[in-house]
């Protein structure tokens, strides 16, 4: 029950093809400003269901989704309009994974994490995700040279 994010068609999504298909409910916390923002556009009928097939669509086409790019630029529009920075969905992705593995979150959370966003825990573990680990490796090596480098300079 609820809404859906629906990932089943494997050529008109490369998660579907990759993983394979998926339904996921969406969270509470999400339903009331989906359903807020249907209703001001005129897209929710009175039951709560929504008058199309697709919350985003083709253009005019409600009957479609939009392409991958549509939906690159609708992502990078919103995120500019709300904060001044264009962010593609691929960026906040990986926002998103590099929070969690930076916040030491269990082994449980980051594979369910994983599974959530569709793909593997060993990217997840990758340089990409993990953009503290290196500087994490080397601070005790930073210090000493900082403290070097500043009693020389004195």
């Amino acid at each position: 029950g609820g809404w859906q994010l629906v990932l089943e068609t494997p050529d008109a999504h490369k998660t579907a093809a990759t993983f394979g298909p998926a339904r996921t409910t969406l969270c509470a916390p999400i339903v009331a400003p989906l359903e807020a923002y249907l209703e001001a556009a005129g897209l929710l009928d009175s039951q709560a269901a929504p008058s199309q097939p697709f919350i985003f669509s083709a253009g005019s086409d409600l009957s479609q989704p939009p392409s991958p790019s549509a939906w690159t630029r609708l992502v990078q529009a919103t995120f500019h309009r709300h904060a001044g920075v264009k962010l593609a969905p691929k960026e906040v992705r990986s926002a998103f994974v590099t929070w969690l593995r930076s916040s030491e979150q269990s082994d449980e959370t980051l594979r369910a994490a994983a599974l959530a966003l569709r793909h593997s825990s060993k990217m997840q573990k990758s340089a990409a995700y993990d953009k503290g680990s290196s500087d994490q490796l080397i601070a005790a090596a930073v210090d000493v040279t900082r403290a070097f480098a500043a009693s020389v300079s004195a």
